[in-house]
């Protein structure tokens, strides 16, 4: 879609996404969708509830759509507020009592707040104080997210609508009107938003970016918490690689799952042994998703490059189309390389006897977790 505007809300201490979302929550005239992976039980989480639950008080439609593993610890008692005004708030496949509906393996892991049918944000961040607040806190994940309006935001409203009546078991015909809603041009940027998941046919956002990397001419750069790629697209970078093509990878140092970072040493010491650039992020835990293609197509999302998140999670993607938009998206990157460290430098590619076993474990289970 063309005619949208783009606003990168990218700073390190995480306040960017969250004074963002405080404004836009505050000037929701009709609703407010919000789904996240993660709502937090902590001032963070208790803030927003108390800000959406004002904003009910006062007539605006507010759904909040929980996932049930991933918001683990937050208990109704956090949500109440938004109940008792009016507010609606649904777990995603809760796991007691499970309804039986697919597998309860499927978790929705997708982050995006739609305001009015014409606002969206979107992108790493959930909602809690690991990775959102309004003043800068310790350990707060290095992560970012987007501010869209325009006709893109049409896609988000559907994909949310979808899995809330997944959700709720409501039909689609109750929201005709919101669905059939074609949010005015707001700006010249081209958007393209693919939702991913059991809910829809193949896999979107894995195909594009098998695509995409096929695709390129010149270079990629691939920014993700997580690597733990399947054997097609790992080996369509591989073979990027071998055609001479640059790939530069920036992942943390250390995330926030050991496992994981046991998993993709594997990846990490053959994709370095075919030439790619891989740089170690070392000032705090990197949780953020950006993909570049040629300079010319940007991605953020809640995506990363595990398997889990391209073929079971429910998963939404935002590619950006517009050059001047992608140089920026560039821009962010490079400052994450700029606090990153070469990854031969480390003790990552080293193979010795007492992690040889472990990494073979994890290699194996990686693709379950």
């Amino acid at each position: 879609e063309d005619g949208n505007s783009f606003e990168l809300l990218n700073n390190p201490d995480g306040t960017a996404t969250w004074f963002a979302l405080c404004e836009e929550i505050a000037a929701a005239q009709k609703s407010i969708h919000i789904t996240t992976y993660i709502l937090g039980q902590d001032p963070v989480g208790e803030e927003l509830i108390r800000r959406l639950a004002e904003r009910a008080r006062e007539g605006v439609a507010v759904r909040l759509l929980i996932d049930a593993v991933g918001s683990w610890g937050a208990s109704w008692r956090l949500c109440r507020p938004l109940l008792e005004a009016g507010g609606q708030v649904r777990r995603f496949m809760p796991m007691f009592p499970f309804r039986g509906r697919g597998t309860a393996n499927f978790r929705n892991h997708r982050k995006m707040a739609v305001f009015d049918g014409a606002r969206a944000i979107t992108g790493g961040q959930n909602l809690a104080e690991e990775y959102i607040g309004p003043v800068p806190v310790k350990k707060r994940y290095r992560d970012f997210s987007v501010r869209i309006c325009g006709p893109a935001v049409a896609e988000f409203t559907r994909i949310f609508l979808s899995d809330w009546c997944f959700a709720t078991g409501a039909s689609p015909e109750q929201y005709t009107e919101e669905l059939k809603f074609d949010p005015p041009p707001h700006g010249a940027v081209r958007i393209e938003v693919v939702g991913s998941g059991p809910d829809e046919p193949n896999d979107p956002v894995w195909e594009h970016f098998v695509t995409m990397i096929q695709e390129s001419r010149k270079e990629i750069t691939l920014v993700t918490p997580y690597l733990v790629p399947d054997e097609v697209l790992f080996r369509v970078l591989l073979a990027k690689l071998h055609a001479g093509r640059k790939v530069r990878l920036i992942v943390p140092r250390k995330s926030d799952h050991p496992f994981l970072d046991l998993a993709r040493r594997p990846y990490l010491r053959m994709l370095h042994k075919a030439g790619a650039q891989i740089l170690l992020y070392d000032a705090g835990i990197l949780h953020g998703k950006l993909f570049l293609f040629d300079n010319a197509i940007g991605v953020v999302g809640s995506a990363n490059l595990d398997m889990r998140s391209l073929f079971v999670n429910f998963e939404v993607a935002t590619f950006i189309h517009s050059p001047n938009t992608v140089r920026r998206l560039r821009l962010l990157a490079d400052s994450l390389a700029a606090d990153s460290m070469p990854y031969e430098q480390s003790k990552l590619h080293r193979l010795n006897l007492q992690n040889k076993f472990w990494e073979g474990v994890a290699h194996m289970l990686g693709p379950l977790l």
